[in-house]
């Protein structure tokens, strides 16, 4: 009846969780690579900085700018970053084992992805 949803931390977890409960046997995601560590410095300040560099960005170099909680509007420390990063990767393991109890298959078709939990393939 979709009255209820677990907590996601982005739009990727509640479209799966979504596609999954409208009975959606194959689930195919893709440009998922999820690499923010890859992008994150301390900065000369001992703040942690993020570069937001997106694909269509022709700027290679963007600067870097402290990440700030959206809801504390604090600057956002390091164990934080990775606790939140944590909770998202376990989420898809959730969704991972969500997906089979409902006869369900999730597939990461990404070139590059740091994603673990789902079946990887090549398109």
């Amino acid at each position: 009846k979709n009255l209820v949803m677990l907590q996601f931390y982005n739009v990727l977890g509640s479209s799966i969780f979504l596609a999954i409960n409208m009975k959606f046997k194959k689930i195919n995601i893709v440009g998922t690579d999820h690499s923010w560590f890859n992008d994150i410095e301390i900065n000369e300040n001992n703040e942690l900085c993020r570069r937001e560099q997106h694909f269509y960005d022709t700027d290679t170099q963007q600067p870097l700018r402290p990440i700030i909680d959206p809801v504390s509007m604090k600057k956002q420390k390091m164990g934080d970053f990775f606790m939140a990063l944590s909770k998202i990767f376990y989420s898809y393991d959730l969704l991972n084992e969500y997906s089979k109890t409902m006869n369900s298959e999730i597939v990461n078709i990404s070139e590059y992805s740091y994603i673990d939990a789902f079946r990887r393939k090549k398109i």
